[in-house]
């Protein structure tokens, strides 16, 4: 997971990679910790 700042003050977050998927399978750390909650309502 990275974030990313511009110089235009936009972000953009990568999602998880499949090795940082299998850490936090080994130390027991759901997913859902790193979901992003949605600022902007639909």
């Amino acid at each position: 997971m990275t974030l990313y700042l511009y110089p235009d003050g936009s972000t953009e977050i990568s999602s998880l990679n499949s090795l940082q998927r299998q850490i936090l399978n080994l130390m027991n750390i759901p997913e859902s910790i790193y979901l992003v909650p949605q600022l902007v309502p639909n």
